[in-house]
């Protein structure tokens, strides 16, 4: 609204009344004679408004500016993310390929203390601790295996197309 505004209206109008005389005109009769234009033109000219409208185009400005790197800040987040998200799957391809190694170990270790034990060399604690660091060993294997499938499908889910995060 920085510049001069010309507005233009028309209108066409009539009335019809009645009260119940006899003698009032019909209702077309009335129409016509009660017939009204009306043409108007006006001009605005702003010559101080206190700077209101220049500052509300300049705000809706900064406004704008902000939505973008609000946008920019939320993209960059959301590659971060995947950074780390690919990060964390390496290391629980690592984890899992070291549990599994450590699964193979601890169930040798239990045959040779089963063997061990039914020959008397070992008494049941050793045995039972051989045990237990096998099952345990199996346990952290189910669990990495886990966590890498989790992670894989977070990255997943974070790589799928997003009509927001598109330019």
């Amino acid at each position: 609204r920085f510049y001069p505004q010309l507005n233009f209206s028309y209108s066409l109008g009539s009335q019809f009344v009645t009260n119940n005389i006899q003698d009032s005109d019909p209702f077309s009769t009335q129409l016509s004679n009660n017939l009204s234009n009306t043409l108007s033109f006006s001009l605005t000219i702003p010559i101080f408004d206190q700077f209101v409208d220049y500052y509300r185009v300049q705000q809706a400005k900064i406004n704008y500016e902000n939505a973008q790197l609000n946008l920019l800040q939320a993209k960059n987040t959301h590659r971060q993310n995947i950074k780390t998200i690919i990060n964390d799957i390496m290391a629980a391809r690592a984890t899992l390929l070291a549990n599994s190694k450590n699964v193979t170990a601890q169930e040798k270790a239990f045959e040779i203390a089963q063997k061990s034990f039914k020959e008397g060399l070992i008494n049941i604690t050793d045995f039972n601790v051989s045990k237990s660091r096998y099952v345990q060993a199996q346990i952290n294997k189910v669990i990495s295996t886990y966590d890498l499938k989790f992670r894989v499908k977070l990255l997943e889910f974070y790589t799928q197309e997003n009509p927001y995060l598109t330019p």
